[in-house]
């Protein structure tokens, strides 16, 4: 049978659905309309206090409003609760301020959570809920591990084959930085747990599925992402790209670049999820 807070058809599980999975009952358009001005502003503050650029913050929304259509306000609750908490923590001292997130960052982050909101709205809520929240946890984990551990975390060590990595360069660990990752994969689980009926186990489940797309995250940052050298310089940079400008090749492949990264383990993470989702 379907009910009007769809998502709370889960079980005490956590994200198993019921033997007869209801179909996402779509809300009234008062209550879409009233979300998404309140998204709007939220969105308009972001930009105003330069956590989010314009087109970055107008992805946002549209992810915003998708996650309230197909799971309402637990579904707003997961998708705020990492960006709050990774936003706040980049603003700490200790290292670098980050800029503002651009379009290209916010749909590489965002996408696979939105993929998850298509499949609950296309019937399919036991992909869809598993998908949305295990790659909104890989994102809370990546970004949380990474703000701890660059300015905490003390030296770092590459994930797979060890030595020695840079402090803020892509691939390396710390004890400190895996600890926040723990905490940050844990964010969207819990913040979609406070309304609805996910469970302890269904957090448990969802935070595993963030954590080991967090790992692989440093995984292929070590690995395969790509390293350049600056034109003219020796200096090595991340960057595929510097003023318009290909830098010079060191390893990795070209198009991997940190935010095709997060676009990869996003949607591994939504996949381990579903995986778990359907094993435990």
């Amino acid at each position: 049978r379907a009910r009007e807070d769809g998502p709370q058809e889960y079980d005490a599980a956590g994200v198993q659905l019921l033997s007869s999975p209801p179909a996402v009952v779509l809300p009234e358009a008062l209550p879409v309309l009233c979300v998404g001005a309140g998204l709007l502003v939220f969105a308009l503050v972001s930009v105003r206090l330069g956590w989010l650029g314009a087109r970055g913050a107008a992805a946002a929304w549209g992810l915003g409003v998708a996650a309230f259509l197909a799971f309402r306000a637990a579904g707003i609750a997961a998708l705020v609760a990492p960006f709050l908490v990774a936003t706040l923590l980049g603003k700490l001292p200790g290292a670098e301020r980050s800029a503002a997130r651009d379009l290209r960052q916010v749909l590489c982050n965002g996408l696979p959570a939105f993929l998850g909101c298509l499949f609950a709205l296309s019937d399919r809520p036991d992909l869809g809920l598993p998908f949305f929240l295990g790659s909104l946890a890989c994102l809370g984990s990546d970004s949380c591990a990474t703000e701890v551990g660059v300015r905490f975390g003390g030296p770092p060590m590459r994930l797979l084959g060890g030595g020695p990595v840079a402090i803020g360069e892509s691939g390396g660990v710390t004890k400190l930085g895996t600890l926040a990752a723990v905490l940050g994969a844990a964010l969207a689980p819990a913040g979609f747990l406070l309304f609805s009926e996910l469970g302890l186990r269904g957090l448990l489940l969802m935070t595993a599925a963030g954590l080991a797309g967090s790992l692989l995250d440093s995984a292929l940052g070590g690995w395969l992402q790509f390293r350049g050298r600056a034109p003219g310089s020796e200096r090595q940079t991340e960057a595929p790209w510097i003023d318009g400008a290909p830098t010079e090749h060191v390893s990795g492949w070209r198009w991997l670049d940190n935010d095709a990264v997060n676009l990869v383990t996003g949607l591994a993470a939504g996949a381990i999820a579903v995986a778990l989702a359907y094993l435990a």
